[in-house]
């Protein structure tokens, strides 16, 4: 090859890889959609909490949820802790902590859905 043909060869490879990247970051939005499956509804985790008017927020982290409640008395914490999925559960004055896993923030996201849904 003479240097012409390796000069427009690289030039011709970084327009078309160039291309390609801008094209891939124009439609990659990089938002995960999983699926998440548990072995319960998480109505059913609701009602174990004493119900959605107990209920004052739910907060979510990697694998935990948050649950701040009005009335500690009305949940059901051995029902919860029977949950294959749930593999730990921590209690404070006003609050429970519920160790789920990767469901925690879509489950959480549904309860506090129908938390806002409630207040409207």
């Amino acid at each position: 090859m003479n240097k012409f043909t390796k000069i427009l060869a690289r030039i011709l490879n970084f327009l078309t890889f160039g291309k390609l990247r801008k094209k891939a970051l124009e439609t990659n939005t990089y938002q995960l959609d999983v699926n998440v499956k548990t072995s319960f509804e998480y109505q059913e985790l609701l009602d174990n909490l004493g119900g959605k008017d107990n209920l004052i927020n739910a907060e979510a982290s990697l694998s935990k949820i948050k649950f701040y409640l009005k009335d500690k008395k009305l949940v059901n914490l051995e029902q919860i802790k029977k949950y294959p999925d749930v593999t730990g559960t921590l209690e404070s004055s006003n609050a429970v902590t519920i160790i789920i896993g990767n469901a925690a923030r879509v489950i959480t996201q549904k309860i506090n859905e129908e938390l806002n849904n409630g207040n409207n």
